[in-house]
């Protein structure tokens, strides 16, 4: 089994969430000879970690079933205490495949245990807004301005370690875990783009990271459906004139606010609650000191809006 070791210097992020994590995270990917882990196995793990004061990344390489298994005890000794999991389409493959692996051989862990934050499952709610064709991990980079010098794929890494398997040279192994490294070194700074996209976002004890992805009018409430980190969390809590649901199948957090209307050709949509400390909030002339708006004649007042999100799940993350 071979080991590489790299420290690495950021640039300070725009949002302080990944600051805040940086203690409490690991970023990774893995390279694998097919997409299958029942029959398929590990090449390379390259994960990026804050230890000591620094960022540094980890790489692993391995040339067969002995040095997988010495490799996923490495990864888990140095993951098994932190909160987050972060990966670009981790959840659909490598989550998987590692944590089949890790059943294999015994290893009493689950990355499914870890708060795990896709990159790719949070850009993919601008899909349609970005101006680019495809949202693989290259096409996304090239969108934050990075452009990266390895230009072999995922089928070539296949290629490349059944040359090293016939013939056992170092720069196999080097081109292999050069690409690995530039699917990993890249995550942070895109991560701090995609936070970007999201105009609302909450970092909190219990659920994590929260992002809004959705605001929703209805004839009686207003619903905010969040992206939620946190899958270990209570059903269904309730708040004020508001209702929290998590749906465990979408890993989806919504809050429901009972809503009233107004003067219907005019004040469309207000929140009402005593509790609130009012002259926070923007009103209007002539409005009843008790009265929140939320929406008048189509004009949303966004900040009235996002300061009763925040007062709901501050009150409940206990």
């Amino acid at each position: 089994m071979l080991k590489k070791e790299k420290l690495i210097n950021f640039e300070e992020f725009n949002n302080h969430f990944i600051d805040k994590i940086k203690d409490d995270s690991v970023y990774f990917d893995i390279e694998t000879t097919g997409l299958s882990p029942k029959c398929s196995s590990i090449i390379s793990i390259t994960y990026l970690i804050f230890r000591d004061g620094a960022y540094k990344v980890i790489q692993y390489f391995a040339s067969n079933e002995i040095e997988e298994n010495e490799m996923l005890i490495c990864f888990f000794n140095d993951i098994k205490n932190l909160s987050y999991a972060i990966s670009y389409n981790g959840k659909t493959f490598d989550t998987n495949f590692i944590d089949h692996k890790f059943k294999k051989y015994d290893i009493l862990f689950s990355l499914r245990c870890l708060m795990d934050i896709d990159i790719y499952r949070l850009i993919n709610n601008f899909r349609k807004q970005l101006a680019t064709d495809s949202l693989k991990l290259k096409n996304v980079e090239e969108l934050v301005g990075i452009y990266r010098t390895d230009e072999i794929s995922g089928k070539d890494v296949i290629n490349i370690f059944n040359a090293y398997l016939l013939n056992n040279k170092s720069i196999f192994v080097d081109f292999i875990l050069d690409h690995n490294y530039e699917d990993v070194i890249y995550l942070p700074r895109i991560l701090d783009y995609v936070l970007n996209l999201y105009e609302f976002k909450l970092y909190t004890k219990q659920y994590g990271l929260l992002l809004l992805k959705k605001l929703t009018f209805q004839k009686q409430h207003l619903k905010a459906d969040f992206f939620c980190t946190n899958k270990g969390i209570k059903a269904t809590y309730n708040s004020f004139d508001s209702k929290v649901t998590y749906c465990t199948k979408t890993e989806n957090l919504s809050i429901s606010i009972d809503i009233k209307r107004y003067m219907k050709d005019n004040f469309k949509m207000i929140y009402t609650n005593n509790s609130y400390e009012l002259s926070k909030f923007q009103s209007i002339e002539k409005l009843k000191k008790n009265i929140i708006p939320l929406m008048i004649n189509e004009r949303d007042f966004q900040e009235n809006i996002y300061m009763i999100l925040t007062k709901i799940i501050e009150e409940i993350d206990i």
